[in-house]
C-alpha cells in the first residue's frame, strides 16, 4: 500500500511544482512587464525634461539677442537726438542761414492781420540791408 501512496503523491507533488513554477513565471513576467514601463515612462520624462530645457535655452538665447539689438537702437536713438541737438544749436542755425544768403534783422517787422482784411505794419526794416533774391542764390 505504499507504493500507492507515493504513486498518488507524487502527480500531487508535480501539480504543486508546477503550479509553483507556473505562478513564479507569471510574477516573472508581471515583474518584466512592470520594469519595461518604469524603464518607458523614465525615458520619457528625461525626454521631455531634455526638450523642455532645449526650449528654455533657445528662448534665453531670443532674449539676449533682443536685448542686445534694444541696445543698439537705444545708441542710435542717443547718436540721432545728439545730431539733431547739434544741428538746432543757435550758433549752427546762424551758419546754415548766412551760407543761404540770409541776414540778421537789426529792427525785425510785425504784421497785424485783423479779421476784417486790413493790415498794419509795426516796424520797419529801415536799418537792415536788402539782398535781392537773385543775388543770395548762386548760380
Amino acid at each position: 500500500m505504499t507504493t500507492l501512496r507515493h504513486t498518488v503523491a507524487l502527480p500531487r507533488a508535480a501539480a504543486a511544482s508546477q503550479t509553483a513554477n507556473t505562478s513564479r513565471a507569471v510574477a516573472a513576467t508581471s515583474l518584466r512587464q512592470f520594469s519595461l514601463i518604469v524603464v518607458a515612462l523614465i525615458v520619457a520624462l528625461s525626454a521631455a525634461l531634455m526638450a523642455l530645457n532645449v526650449s528654455l535655452v533657445h528662448g534665453a538665447f531670443t532674449a539676449q539677442a533682443l536685448h542686445k539689438e534694444s541696445q543698439r537702437l537705444e545708441r542710435a536713438q542717443q547718436s540721432l537726438g545728439d545730431a539733431v541737438a547739434a544741428a538746432e544749436a543757435p550758433g549752427r542755425l546762424a551758419q546754415a542761414a548766412e551760407k543761404l544768403g540770409m541776414q540778421p534783422a537789426v529792427k525785425p517787422v510785425f504784421l497785424s492781420l485783423p479779421a476784417r482784411g486790413s493790415h498794419r505794419v509795426n516796424g520797419g526794416a529801415h536799418g537792415s540791408a536788402r539782398v535781392e533774391p537773385a543775388a543770395a542764390v548762386p548760380h
